[in-house]
């Protein structure tokens, strides 16, 4: 298994001969009047990508992509999601592509699993985050969950996760101009709270992803997210691995891990 960070919180996983994205983005425009312009350079993958499987944790656009789908989708792969949003996937013309699955349901093919579990979302949309399973490699993607209680029990149900990639920057997000009330309750994990959901898990390694890429007028994401996040999974002696944009995780048979730089 070979894993590539791409922006924000998108993954690029090769199984064998297969590949698979996880909320993969490349445009960011349209979230940007209400997250602002992205801070960094986007990470550009599509040219050299045609997945056998793309897979989504919500359908909020810096998550999800339908120019990707029709780019990097090869001519026989899948959309794989919850069934909980799939309808809405079906209305935009994706119905015949589709594998639909139920929380704790799974689908294997060619010596990869995938499996949706339990996640919540900030302003209650539905939201699941992704088990990928290939051969002895486990790996958890979490979307940009809050903090919930299933964590345990996430941990309990899918033992040995090697890698927990969790969001990080704690955002406040203002929607009031979606007619929603203010909260200042953050909308995504902060530092703290990741860092402990991946104990929880009893993830080997946990990497942080959805930070410092955006941060609006409406939008207001913690500062220093990655010097926070080190200093508390340092002080839970917690294992962490932080990649940057286009890293790759590459893992073979055995258990040497190295991260390089963009291929």
């Amino acid at each position: 298994m070979r894993i590539q960070k791409l922006s924000w919180a998108g993954l690029k996983i090769w199984c064998g001969d297969k590949c698979v994205l996880i909320d993969a983005v490349e445009d960011f425009s349209l979230v940007s009047r209400f997250m602002g312009a992205p801070k960094s350079e986007i990470f550009q993958f599509s040219e050299n990508t045609k997945a056998d499987y793309i897979v989504l944790t919500h359908l909020h656009f810096d998550h999800y992509s339908s120019k990707i789908i029709d780019k990097c989708l090869a001519s026989s792969g899948k959309i794989i999601c919850s069934d909980l949003f799939s309808k809405k996937l079906k209305k935009q013309g994706f119905g015949q592509r589709l594998i639909e699955l139920s929380i704790d349901e799974s689908y294997s093919d060619g010596g990869i699993t995938f499996k949706p579990v339990f996640s919540m979302d900030g302003i209650g949309d539905e939201q699941v985050a992704w088990i990928v399973v290939y051969h002895d490699l486990r790996l958890i993607h979490c979307g940009d969950t809050i903090w919930h209680g299933r964590f345990w029990k996430i941990g309990q149900n899918n033992p040995q996760i090697d890698y927990a990639f969790l969001p990080v920057n704690g955002v406040i997000a203002n929607f009031e101009q979606a007619g929603l009330a203010f909260s200042s309750i953050p909308a995504s994990l902060t530092p703290e709270q990741a860092v402990n959901a991946g104990k929880l898990m009893k993830a080997k390694k946990i990497i942080p992803m959805h930070y410092q890429l955006f941060d609006g007028e409406f939008y207001r994401s913690l500062p220093n997210c990655e010097a926070e996040f080190i200093d508390w999974a340092n002080a839970m002696n917690e294992d962490y691995l932080i990649m940057n944009d286009g890293d790759i995780i590459d893992r073979g048979n055995d258990t040497d891990v190295s991260i390089k730089d963009k291929p």
